[in-house]
């Protein structure tokens, strides 16, 4: 029973919550979560939350995707009903660095099986793959043509495809966090640096002809490893620098580029 409109938690008869509803999409359809999967969902938000901030659930990422093997066990002589079939691995990520490639079988996670024959057995697989401690070890067991390997990957957070933004207004930019998809899918080498988002019109980053888009890699022979990396750097060349060299890679290109910071940036120094 869904009481009141269509946002309400799914009820039985006895008045028990069964399940929450998600938001509602196109033709007003909505799905519901089972209360059992939202349940550790909501204990993480609690434990995790303090006054200061929300609280957050963390999840691990092998940078891998699952496909059942329904009618492919004889393609990949497998038993039916062992394994799963890796259909992709990012080329930047914990499953590519422990060398394991799309179309093998992912047999086991730290010895316990992983047998997906149907899509609805995938979901308990991505589950327990999830919950993996983040950062350390853990053993793939996979079956690749007629050989059984073992290998060892660190699960890393799973993150969303845009980072934190920031604006730094002396140099009239602001950017982004490079997330370990964003550099999937843009064809970056690493998760290093951070990209251009929005610049200001006659300030430095503008004048130095970088573009949205762009991706920051160094500051004056520095390289800058994330977003507070660059801010570090960033407040450190505008108290000692009339001009910033930067390295930048632009899709598949890499240049240098001067910021004249002392003439196109405002007169106030950072944290003035």
């Amino acid at each position: 029973i869904n009481p009141g409109n269509s946002g309400g938690p799914l009820v039985d008869l006895n008045g028990n919550v069964v399940g929450i509803n998600t938001r509602g999409g196109g033709q007003e359809l909505n799905f519901a979560i089972p209360i059992d999967t939202a349940k550790p969902v909501i204990a993480a938000i609690l434990e995790s939350a303090s006054a200061s901030k929300k609280g957050s659930v963390t999840r691990s990422d092998l940078g891998m995707e699952l496909m059942p093997l329904h009618e492919l066990e004889s393609f990949y002589d497998v038993n039916i009903d062992q394994g799963v079939l890796i259909n992709s691995v990012d080329r930047i990520g914990p499953a590519s660095d422990a060398g394991a490639r799309s179309q093998d079988i992912l047999l086991a996670v730290n010895g316990l099986a992983t047998n997906v024959r149907f899509p609805e057995e995938l979901a308990a697989v991505r589950l327990r793959l999830s919950e993996l401690p983040i950062g350390e070890p853990v053993t793939l067991t996979v079956k690749r043509g007629k050989n059984i390997l073992n290998l060892t990957a660190k699960p890393v957070l799973l993150e969303g495809y845009l980072g934190s933004e920031k604006g730094f207004e002396h140099w009239g930019v602001s950017v982004r966090q490079v997330t370990r998809r964003y550099a999937v899918a843009n064809q970056l080498d690493d998760v290093a640096g951070v990209w251009i988002t929005s610049e200001s019109e006659g300030e430095p980053v503008e004048e130095a002809q970088l573009q949205e888009g762009d991706v920051i890699r160094s500051i004056n022979g520095e390289r800058v490893m994330g977003l507070d990396s660059f801010e570090e750097l960033y407040i450190r060349s505008m108290k000692h620098n009339d001009r910033v060299l930067l390295e930048v890679q632009r899709d598949r290109d890499t240049f240098d580029a001067v910021l004249e910071v002392k003439k196109y940036a405002p007169a106030t120094e950072p944290g003035d």
